[in-house]
């Protein structure tokens, strides 16, 4: 191995071993890895509750607008302010 070297120093190992520091901070790498999917996943948990707050929201406001037309219409009123029909 050491003739074959000699000969072209430029060449290096065909198998090089884990240098210390990639080994080392392996463990925190794959820590940080799990935070980061847990601060995604907590980011998307909180869009859809926004998103069904909003979704709630313009139901009970279709609701609300339901009742007061049916009050009116019950009530022979015209909630568009407009003549009545006859």
């Amino acid at each position: 191995m050491t003739e074959e070297k000699a000969e072209r120093p430029d060449q290096g190992e065909a198998v090089v071993p884990a240098a210390p520091s990639v080994v080392r901070d392996a463990p925190a790498a794959a820590l940080g890895a799990i935070w980061h999917a847990a601060a995604h996943t907590l980011g998307m948990m909180m869009e859809n509750a926004v998103a069904a707050q909003q979704q709630g929201a313009v139901i009970s406001e279709a609701a609300a607008n339901q009742g007061v037309m049916q009050i009116f219409s019950a009530l022979g009123a015209s909630p568009a302010g407009g003549k009545d029909k006859a």
